[in-house]
């Protein structure tokens, strides 16, 4: 048997009533108490044909932690919104207590993370806890961090864990013609076919598309221009609401410019408003449309 012995100045080890006379390993734990230095000491062992005393230097083994998954990866995310958190937890594998420091993000963009944990200050041997780390990248493309987490005293510190993922945004490109004119100018109603294109790398989810006369002239006629989803025969419709438009998708809507039934035929400027989510503005509005 082996006995444990904490008496402070003498952290010696007695071992008695060993099972086999001819043992030649003797396996002891050693606890010092708080303020008892390491050594050189000695341990007894006690067989019924004698006492040996065995000279034995102890040394510290540094306590470690370690963590898991590394590296942590996040899905593609829609520039300003927050990811759902992702578990990183802080295990003590080792014999002591682990004294857990500052746990922080830093790198190239630790603004795009954050983390909130249950980490206590001193980890306890064969104990673990939870560092939840989220992503709310704040501009497109690849973003990347690392958490850090300092352990001092222990054996390795800090320990890092990599962080990366990317931000996406729609973006909305218009083509297509804006003049709605004839020389001479007629009462006859006039239209363009125009393309809506989310050139961006989010879907563009739309509420509302709608034309308009620019301000200031609404006075000649603040109905002149009005708008058609879908465009026309053959043509895409532009996703009102649902999954959106995909990026890198088009739809079409028809601008039409119905000139005043009476009096002169003045030029008209009109716009296209395209309302959504998921782009850098709420609405994109393309202007230039003129009708005779």
């Amino acid at each position: 048997g082996a006995t444990s012995v904490n008496a402070p100045g003498s952290p010696n080890i007695t071992v008695t009533n060993l099972a086999a006379v001819n043992a030649t390993t003797v396996t002891a734990t050693l606890t010092l108490a708080a303020g008892v230095a390491l050594g050189g000491h000695n341990i007894t062992v006690t067989t019924p044909i004698g006492t040996t005393i065995i000279p034995v230097t102890f040394t510290v083994v540094a306590p470690f932690g370690a963590v898991s998954p590394t590296p942590l990866t996040f899905s593609p995310r829609q520039v300003g919104t927050t990811s759902a958190s992702n578990p990183v937890t802080l295990s003590n594998p080792s014999g002591g207590p682990l004294t857990v420091g500052p746990i922080s993000i830093i790198g190239i963009n630790p603004a795009n993370f954050g983390q909130t944990n249950n980490c206590p200050a001193s980890l306890a041997a064969g104990a673990n806890c939870t560092i939840n780390v989220t992503f709310t990248p704040n501009a497109v493309g690849a973003r990347a961090a690392t958490l850090s987490v300092a352990l001092p005293g222990a054996a390795t510190t800090p320990v890092l864990v990599s962080l990366t993922g990317s931000g996406i945004q729609a973006a909305v490109t218009f083509s297509g013609a804006t003049a709605l004119t004839t020389s001479p100018a007629t009462v006859a109603a006039k239209s363009v076919l125009t393309t809506v294109t989310n050139s961006g790398t989010a879907p563009l989810i739309i509420s509302s598309i709608a034309s308009a006369v620019i301000a200031g002239q609404t006075a000649l006629n603040p109905g002149a221009y009005s708008v058609a989803n879908p465009g026309s025969l053959g043509s895409t419709a532009c996703p009102i609401g649902g999954a959106g438009l995909a990026a890198g998708a088009a739809c079409q809507v028809t601008v039409t410019y119905t000139p005043p039934a009476a009096g002169a035929l003045n030029t008209i400027t009109g716009t296209l408003t395209v309302t959504d989510t998921g782009a850098a503005a709420t609405s994109q509005t393309r202007g230039g449309y003129t009708g005779n």
